[in-house]
């Protein structure tokens, strides 16, 4: 679904692991650099923010999911019959991202291993994951908002933006 001025929405999210393989990578040498110190520290906050996001995604699939026969799906399902499948898929990956934080932060908080390659690994799985989670939840969290409240130009034939 082609939202309006949603151009560069759509390549981001189309390409999300291609863009945030670089910025992870970033972080990693950052990381590595000694300028990102004290992660250990930072990791119940960081599955305090996970479980905050557990509950934006919640709140976002009881929406869709009230919103699943109103008179605004039914308009968007004759032009993309597919959007509630790619929609589900989409939250499906933000929810994996999210455990998969919360592991990776159980991880670094409980396991102490010396060795460079580990921490290394270990950090940039967590920092990708970590940003799949935050933006993935911005997009979902601004498609639904666009979907609902603004309007959708359906008279575009592209396929729907979501996955």
């Amino acid at each position: 679904m082609k939202l309006k001025n949603a151009y560069w929405e759509d390549i981001t999210i189309k390409y999300l692991w291609v863009f945030l393989l670089p910025i992870s990578a970033f972080f990693t040498y950052l990381y590595y650099l000694g300028v990102i110190k004290n992660i250990r520290g930072v990791m119940s906050d960081v599955i305090v923010f996970a479980s905050i996001i557990f509950a934006v995604i919640g709140m976002i699939l009881s929406l869709l999911i009230s919103l699943r026969e109103s008179p605004l799906f039914e308009r968007i399902k004759k032009y993309f019959p597919n959007i509630q499948n790619e929609i589900y898929k989409f939250t499906n990956k933000i929810l994996f991202s999210t455990i998969g934080v919360v592991i990776i932060a159980f991880i670094v908080k409980t396991v102490s291993i010396n060795n460079f390659y580990y921490n290394i690994i270990v950090s940039f799985v967590g920092f990708l994951l970590f940003m799949h989670m935050l933006i993935g939840t911005v997009y979902l969290l601004k498609f639904s908002t666009d979907m609902v409240i603004r309007n959708v130009d359906l008279d575009n034939n592209k396929k729907p933006s979501i996955s």
